[in-house]
């Protein structure tokens, strides 16, 4: 008798303790000193092993001596950019590239803590890898007769490809619009630039749909 009560008690006891370990002491957490990633980069003086929280890029940072590196990042993430209409803020020039007028304001989803928008047309990626690179645009007035376009991509300023290119004709001012996609490897702080090319002789044109998407695949 003795025996099975203190096989109970065992049980009891070990039900409790490992019950107490799945509640955790806000108290007891630790927690890292939190700068953006410019303070962070900035900060003077730190020793290799110490870390701290990015809080633009919602990563922890460990210090190797030299440079500041992620600890944890989402192996997957992806940004969408979508804006719906704009009368005339379509800028057109003869084998002129212009960016595409996207910007922070026009974040429709973003995930993964991978991308951040830092100008017009143009986000810049927290991580190595393989990435697809989605855009599309459409006007509501593109001009009569043939017009050649070009959906591209930069890369920390340098062309590395068409998302989509060609000319079209029509035979009266009317609705058009392309779209296209390319694969790239990038690094961890390249920035990527979405352009287009319409040569509409200067006519500043109507958007419909300016949309751009970076996925890390």
């Amino acid at each position: 008798m003795k025996e099975r009560s203190l096989y109970i008690t065992t049980c009891l006891f070990l039900f409790f303790a490992f019950a107490k370990a799945q509640t955790l002491n806000p108290q007891l957490l630790l927690k890292l000193n939190d700068g953006t990633t410019a303070e962070i980069n900035n900060t003077t003086g730190a020793e290799a092993g110490v870390m701290a929280y990015d809080s633009d890029l919602k990563v922890a940072k460990i210090y190797d001596g030299t440079t500041w590196q992620a600890m944890s990042t989402p192996s997957r993430g992806s940004i969408i950019l979508n804006r719906n209409g704009g009368s005339g803020i379509l800028t057109t020039a003869n084998n002129t590239y212009f960016d595409m007028p996207i910007n922070a304001s026009h974040i429709q989803a973003i995930e993964g803590g991978l991308f951040t928008v830092i100008g017009t047309g143009e986000v810049e990626v927290a991580q190595d890898g393989l990435y697809a690179l989605s855009a599309s645009l459409s006007t509501s007035n593109m001009p009569v007769g043939n017009t050649k376009y070009i959906l591209a991509a930069r890369r920390n300023d340098s062309l590395i490809g068409y998302l989509s290119r060609g000319s079209v004709t029509l035979t009266g001012t009317d609705y058009w619009g392309t779209s296209g996609t390319i694969t790239y490897a990038l690094n961890a702080g390249d920035r990527i630039n979405f352009q287009y090319v319409i040569n509409a002789g200067g006519s500043s044109l109507n958007a419909v749909f300016t949309n751009a998407s970076i996925t890390k695949l």
